[in-house]
């Protein structure tokens, strides 16, 4: 067995050692037959743990700094130890949160690549099924989880008979700790996702004895493993202790899904159930190349508040004053009587008779320009923001904060510009969960998209600004007005998510439009006809009015 680990995204981070979380490979896979994978699986897992291991380590220390920013916490004095002032901006956690609200808090629109009504109808059903599972929550609960470690997961299983009442086919977990999650990708051009492993520290009590011990799910492309272990290390054994009808045996690992008669082929597998969910192709989080200037700022902050307070209090200079020596604790009987005298507001000095320099005392002020101290802290604040891909917070005086200005001078670019990067890793994710979703989906008579395939399903990201809204619109009628297609007028100005299924409705409102235009001109050549006959009518009867008087006359 050989196990290759892929680093990524090199980028050192002095002693912080994060160079993005490590990728797992190996050289045997599983076949898919029962008595090769169960001795397969434990060797992969067993060379596989250690690395996970590494990562999880990673990932502590990023899940502390984004919930605790402890890094400034080290931060010590020689000098006026007393006044050590420590202030942590909580810039790790800005970063995520704005990152993340951008990019999912729209989540992803399941598009039809096709223009046939029938996939049009099993899209809605299929997109019905993702509201009822809560898909837009989940979707942010995973790339939260990314944002921060720089991975996420989604878990995506079969519904239960409740669930397929309410018209749910499948269901999906968002919110799992990636530090209890894993993938293994074979060691071949194609990098094909061999294992998913999920696993949950556990405790059971048998004959009045605690046991400790870590559940693993490991799901391959034909089965779904279930094993329990107290030390990884006993892979090697190959046997496991497990709960089987109740009572606790050691044998062998067992799948719960056994395909017992049918041979595992490429045609009846399926997609691994475990999805990845990459913040950056480096597998590096939203934060982690920049904690080195997030401590900086911090650093500078905190010491700018350190010498205002010891501004406002005072330093005493004493000159030609003899304060002996220091005792092996450290202490200084004569600055000690100095310290008391000054709490009673009196210092005597005594002059020393003959002496040329007499000992002289005097309150020194600590200068302190803060406004240097400003121009550095928004300097660092300045790069920090770009390094970080987010739009600074201050406006502009000049009255130019409006539509594409604000995307320019507030850094939104930058913003749009890392979202790409990030959505388009997400929409790979969602194309794999859309596979596993369909799949399970098939397995059920009545599902009603059983019959959509995932190659007529496109994912589209839903982030637009209101700011290109005009620009957008503007574009959209100049090829309007051109003759363009609708569809690739939609298309290429941006304007909506799903170009086909808003031509369509586009062209049904015009069909409900001509109708109601035919209708309403139907009902004015009638009132009109109606009018004209009245006309005539009253006409008549004026005519005889004035012969009657004629004749009278």
């Amino acid at each position: 067995f050989i196990c290759i680990i892929d680093y990524g995204g090199k980028q050192t981070v002095a002693e912080w050692q994060l160079y993005g979380r490590k990728r797992i490979y190996t050289d045997i896979v599983p076949t898919g037959i029962i008595a090769e994978d169960i001795k397969i699986i434990p060797q992969i897992l067993y060379n596989s743990i250690p690395v996970h291991t590494e990562n999880v380590g990673a990932m502590d220390r990023l899940v502390n700094y984004f919930y605790n920013h402890t890094a400034i916490d080290d931060k010590s004095k020689i000098s006026r130890h007393e006044v050590n002032n420590k202030v942590s901006i909580p810039r790790a956690n800005t970063t995520v949160t704005t990152i993340n609200s951008y990019c999912f808090s729209n989540p992803f629109k399941f598009i039809s690549l096709q223009a046939e009504q029938q996939i049009t109808d099993e899209l809605k059903e299929f997109n019905d099924c993702c509201e009822l599972d809560n898909y837009s929550a989940k979707l942010i609960e995973t790339t939260q989880w990314s944002g921060v470690t720089g991975i996420g997961y989604k878990f995506v299983s079969k519904p239960n008979a409740k669930d397929i009442k309410n018209g749910m086919f499948f269901k999906t977990t968002g919110d799992i700790d990636p530090r209890t999650a894993f993938c293994v990708y074979a060691n071949t051009i194609d990098k094909e996702k061999v294992l998913g492993v999920i696993f949950h520290e556990k405790t059971e009590e048998q004959n009045g004895i605690t046991m400790r011990y870590t559940e693993y799910n490991v799901f391959t492309k034909w089965h779904q493993w279930r094993f329990k272990t107290q030390d990884f290390t006993n892979f090697l054994n190959i046997k496991f202790p497990i709960i089987l009808q109740g009572n606790l045996e050691y044998i062998d690992a067992y799948p719960l899904n056994a395909l017992n008669t049918v041979a595992p082929t490429e045609e009846n597998s399926s997609t691994i159930p475990l999805i990845e969910y990459l913040r950056k192709p480096d597998r590096t989080n939203d934060f982690e190349k920049s904690i080195l200037l997030m401590d900086a700022i911090s650093v500078v902050l905190s010491n700018s508040v350190d010498a205002t307070t010891q501004n406002s209090d005072y330093v005493f200079k004493f000159k030609n004053v003899d304060v002996g020596e220091w005792d092996e604790n450290g202490v200084n009987p004569v600055l000690e009587t100095i310290k008391q005298a000054l709490k009673n507001h009196i210092l005597p000095i005594k002059e020393i008779e003959g002496a040329q320099n007499q000992p002289d005392a005097e309150i020194m002020e600590i200068p302190l320009n803060q406004s240097e101290v400003r121009s550095l802290l928004d300097y660092l604040t300045e790069q920090l923001e770009e390094s970080l891909f987010v739009p600074n917070r201050n406006t502009s005086s000049g009255g130019a904060d409006t539509n594409s200005s604000v995307e320019t001078r507030n850094g939104f670019r930058s913003l749009e510009d890392i979202a790409g990067i990030i959505t388009s890793q997400a929409i790979k994710s969602e194309k794999e969960f859309i596979q596993c979703a369909l799949e399970i989906g098939k397995q059920y008579e009545n599902c009603p998209f059983k019959d959509l395939q995932a190659k007529d399903i496109g994912s589209k990201p839903m982030r637009n600004k209101i700011e290109s809204l005009i620009n957008s619109t503007q574009a959209f009628a100049t090829m309007i007005n051109s003759g363009v297609n609708r569809i690739t007028a939609y298309v290429v100005s941006g304007l909506v998510a799903d170009a086909t299924d808003t031509a369509a409705m586009d062209k049904l409102a015009r069909d409900e439009n001509f109708q109601e235009t035919v209708r309403q001109e139907i009902e004015r050549q009638k009132a009109l006809k109606q009018g004209n006959q009245q006309s005539k009518q009253n006409t008549t009867v004026e005519e005889i009015e004035v012969e009657e008087n004629g004749n009278n006359q």
